[in-house]
């Protein structure tokens, strides 16, 4: 009986991870608030899926500099690929804000939020007729096609004064760089570290903390404190707990 369980351990760790790669590579004050059930690492590196979370990018972008990071910059191939991999979890994939515009450049050559030019790598869907026009100026990533896909994120502007241009909600993801004593750097970005589970979790509920300052928030979360959340025996994927009363509980979303 002793090596059974001991070989369905060693089974259950290799199939899902553990939650040590997202607590050396995650903030911490993140993974509390909204539960390790949404993170994801690789190499070190930690993402965020938001996934119940839609909101606008400039909103998005806040709320993933809020613990220190941004919007996901998937700069390579690989960690492309990776971000779909985790998307299509999700039991309603659909695209999600990545970190990229072209709202600041008057050539209207797109950027990741870093500043740095989209030039070593290019995963546009140029068959997009709004990319680089029609005010549509920044960047999700779409996992049914993998491709990088341009939504409407602009209040200003001409089209926006002739009431055309649309400030697109969807979900997003967050990157996080390497904890100080995770020992690696971001050339090491490409290669998969682990993937991490949820949080324990029982019957109780918790409240998804809003990510934003004292602005409005486009998910209508009140102030009301939840119960903390615990339910260690039901693992729902980066499609998230259902809520109620803006409050996580022990159910996964349909």
């Amino acid at each position: 009986m002793i090596v059974l369980a001991v070989a369905i351990a060693i089974f259950i760790q290799s199939a899902f991870g553990t939650n040590s790669s997202i607590v050396k590579s995650c903030p911490s004050a993140a993974v509390k608030t909204t539960g390790s059930n949404y993170f994801r690492v690789l190499h070190d590196n930690c993402f965020l899926f938001m996934t119940y979370d839609t909101v606008a990018y400039e909103i998005a972008k806040t709320k993933c500099q809020d613990y220190g990071g941004n919007l996901a910059m998937p700069k390579t191939k690989a960690i492309n690929d990776f971000l779909v991999q985790e998307m299509k979890s999700s039991d309603k994939p659909r695209p999600m804000w990545i970190g990229m515009h072209d709202k600041v450049i008057k050539d209207r050559a797109m950027v990741w939020e870093d500043g740095s030019n989209v030039d070593s790598w290019d995963n546009f869907d140029w068959t997009n007729d709004g990319l680089f026009g029609g005010g549509e100026d920044c960047i999700a990533l779409d996992p049914n096609d993998g491709k990088w896909h341009d939504y409407g994120c602009s209040k200003t502007g001409s089209l926006s004064r002739l009431g055309a241009a649309k400030n697109t909600k969807l979900p997003f993801i967050c990157q996080y760089r390497p904890q100080k004593d995770s020992g690696k750097t971001d050339k090491d970005s490409d290669n998969i570290a682990g993937m991490g589970v949820q949080d324990g979790c029982d019957n109780n509920v918790n409240k998804i903390k809003d990510f934003g300052d004292s602005r409005p928030s486009d998910t209508n979360l009140d102030d009301r404190i939840c119960p903390p959340f615990n339910c260690p025996n039901l693992d729902c994927g980066i499609s998230g707990f259902k809520m109620r009363n803006n409050c996580q509980i022990c159910e996964c979303r349909d």
